[in-house]
């Protein structure tokens, strides 16, 4: 306890008597559990308390008082002593009391006690030895207290605070030095009102403003330390001795995945989880009884993989180096590196263990590196080739090429499956096939050149006798390919004579009508020789001759062995052919055929008389399956994609699963009547050629559609 004079007086104690006593000892036994309460809030909370008590005097009688104490902490926040001032006292004089002014208040502390009015005037100062403001008492008396503000606002602010009755504790200001500096102080104050109007106040003023600047000097080493430690890619943090963690950095969150305000304070446990913990506990409490730990551990992050770390534990001692105050852990992240290392060392193993040659070389083509494959395949070991110039390895019968395709691999470029013969180191000629690229660093440049050669002597032999084989192969399916389409033709050809020997006696009705024209012309030309016009008789009978030969050009043309050449022709001209060629035949079979051709000509790029051909070959399927009177229908359509034309009658229809198999070859429903099942096999062959597509569709019962899709031509002057 350190008191100034005018309390010694109230308890008739001298000083000397009242030092280094608590507060207690001085507070009637009857108050004392109270007085210790509120002081204890006071350490608590940091808010100032008010209260009645009784003190004792050295008489053994006691005073009633009232009293107002405040808590003053150091720069940290520690509290460093309490203040506390008699407001009033209540008895022991015989009446309640006035505001007591405060003389010579600790005069060796760094604070000041003012007396303020109701109007914010000062009207007394107590000041240490060396005033905080640097002002003699005399300065602040009859001055207002917001004369000495920087911030106008804090004074309004407590003032009316002060006026509602608030206690104002720790509350930071700025006020205004002598020297015109700025001093950062605490404010604590407690006013006396009566009847709702501030009498007066007491006001407690501590400066820290070297406590602000050591606050801020700290801070901005904090601040220094952190952006440092969160630059580096380690995770960094602080353990204190009951396993809590103290401070982490910002790897140390993404690793965890825990923001760095959830981390502080928390157990170890808490922020690594079971498993890690399990691991990392002797470790920590190795490194807390004062042992520097390193080991290699692999530690589970957030996101549930499991990296490996390095980690390190160093125990942070006391000023005396007797106590573990805490342990810096540090632990570095070496997966990536783990995982290079390994596979370097398994691509090692594998280039070592390829049966290829895998060759590295530097810029100028001088060999760098040299596996087994390389052995194996050039005959020369390690030693022998390292060094060597590349090309001159490959023989000099490629030397330029290989020099070449250097050139272009230090340009960047690759050169892949280059195949080129080599001989080995005792003589034996090989088949290699050679890629070239270029070595490049992390940044693009490039550092070298790597060379994969792959032996292909063993296919090239292959790839010889394979050939061989091939060209026999294709002589002989070339002869095979000859003779069938020697067959097929003579295939078409025995269709178009038997479809002629069916049409024969149509045909012999077509040539008799004309011959019938002639004999008569002649012979009433013999028997009128002189009342006859010669001119028009002879005319006739030339007409008619013409009209015979017509018929047999037609059907010496269907029925000739040689093939014709495609030409630009209009298909209705070419189904008009073929329905003239089949009219006798397919009348006597009951066959009604109707015509609905396009108006305009469906130009195609054909065989007319292959064409032709199919459609006879139609018709007569058609005639050959009438059992009745059966209308069929010849449709052309003329479209921009194709030329359709349909055959459809109105028969008894085909069954389905005869519909399947109506264009193999030699399959025919009328074998026994003479078919051979190669009619519509043969047609759909001559519709193939043309690029061109048939197909049937049939109901049984109502009748069949053969529908063929061409592909347009230009008319013959546009295509010129």
């Amino acid at each position: 306890m350190h008191v100034n004079p005018r309390f010694s007086a109230l308890l008739g104690r001298p000083p000397g008597d009242l030092v280094g006593r608590t507060m207690l000892e001085l507070v009637h036994p009857d108050d004392a559990s109270r007085s210790s309460n509120i002081f204890e809030r006071l350490l608590s909370t940091g808010s100032a308390g008010t209260m009645q008590k009784r003190l004792l005097r050295a008489d053994g009688s006691s005073v009633t008082v009232k009293s107002t104490e405040w808590l003053v902490a150091d720069g940290n926040g520690a509290p460093r002593f309490a203040v506390e001032v008699i407001d009033e006292v209540v008895d022991g004089h015989g009446e309640r009391g006035e505001a007591r002014e405060l003389e010579d208040f600790l005069e060796t502390a760094d604070i000041a006690v003012l007396a303020i009015d109701g109007k914010g005037v000062v009207r007394e100062a107590h000041t240490g030895e060396n005033d905080i403001l640097g002002y003699a008492v005399e300065d602040y008396l009859g001055r207002p207290f917001s004369e000495f503000h920087f911030d106008r606002f804090a004074n309004e602010d407590v003032m009316n605070r002060l006026k509602g009755g608030a206690t104002i504790s720790d509350y930071e200001v700025r006020l205004r030095h002598k020297d015109g500096s700025t001093r950062h102080v605490l404010m604590s104050a407690r006013g006396q009102l009566d009847a709702g109007d501030l009498r007066y106040a007491h006001v407690l003023l501590r400066d820290i403003t070297a406590q602000k600047g050591a606050m801020e000097a700290q801070r901005r080493s904090d601040a220094r330390l952190r952006a440092i430690a969160d630059a580096l890619p380690a995770l960094v943090s602080f353990i204190t001795p009951d396993l809590r963690y103290e401070f982490a950095n910002r790897a140390f969150e993404a690793w965890f995945g825990i923001p760095i305000t959830e981390v502080i304070g928390k157990p170890v446990v808490e922020v690594v989880g079971a498993s890690n913990y399990e691991l990392l506990r002797p470790r920590l409490v190795a490194a807390m009884a004062g042992e520097r730990v390193s080991f290699d551990a692999p530690i589970r992050g957030h996101d549930g993989a499991e990296r490996m770390g390095i980690a390190e534990y160093l125990p942070q001692l006391s000023e005396d180096g007797k106590t573990v105050t805490g342990v810096v852990a540090l632990m570095t992240d070496v997966s990536d590196r783990r995982r290079a290392d390994e596979a370097r060392a398994s691509l090692a193993a594998i280039v070592e263990s390829s049966t290829d040659a895998i060759i590295g070389a530097s810029l100028t083509g001088s060999v760098v590196t040299w596996n087994a494959g390389a052995v194996r395949i050039f005959g020369l070991d390690a030693k022998q080739a390292i060094g060597r110039p590349i090309a001159s390895i490959l023989g000099t019968t490629h030397a330029e090429d290989i020099r070449r395709h250097i050139g272009e691999v230090q340009n960047g470029n690759q050169v892949r499956d280059l195949e080129i013969d080599v001989e080995d180191a005792i003589g034996w000629r090989r088949f290699v096939s050679l890629s070239l690229s270029p070595i490049r660093s992390s940044s693009s440049a490039i550092l070298g050149i790597s060379l994969i050669a792959r032996d292909i002597t063993k296919r090239k032999h292959v790839e010889s006798e394979l050939a061989a084989h091939q060209h026999r192969l294709e002589e002989l399916v070339s002869a095979r390919t000859d003779e069938l389409r020697q067959s097929l033709e003579k295939l078409r050809r025995s269709e178009r004579l038997a479809s002629i020997g069916t049409l024969a006696a149509g045909i012999a009705h077509e040539i008799n009508n004309p011959l019938n024209a002639i004999l008569m012309s002649a012979q009433f030309a013999l028997d009128f020789k002189d009342e006859v016009d010669v001119e028009k008789t002879l005319r006739t009978i030339g007409d008619e001759a013409q009209r015979g030969g017509r018929i047999v050009r037609s059907i010496l043309k269907f029925s000739r062995d040689e093939r014709s050449s495609k030409a630009t022709g209009d298909l209705n001209q070419v189904v008009h052919r073929a329905v003239h060629l089949t009219t006798t035949y397919v009348a006597s079979s009951h066959l009604i055929i109707d015509l609905d051709l396009s108006e305009t000509p469906c130009w195609v790029v054909m065989d007319a008389t292959e064409i032709e051909q199919v459609l006879v070959n139609l018709l007569k399927n058609a005639a050959e399956a009438a059992r009745d009177k059966v209308h069929v229908v010849i449709r052309t359509i003329c479209m921009s994609s194709m030329v359709r034309l349909t055959v459809t009658d109105d028969g008894v229809g085909i069954p389905e699963d005869t519909v399947s198999r109506i264009f193999d070859p030699f399959f025919s429903t009328r074998r026994m009547s003479g078919g051979t099942g190669l009619g519509l096999s043969i047609s759909h062959g001559i519709i193939t050629e043309h690029g061109g597509t048939i197909s049937v569709s049939s109901d049984v019962g109502k009748g069949t559609q053969f529908t063929i899709d061409l592909p347009p031509s230009k008319p013959p002057s546009e295509a010129s």
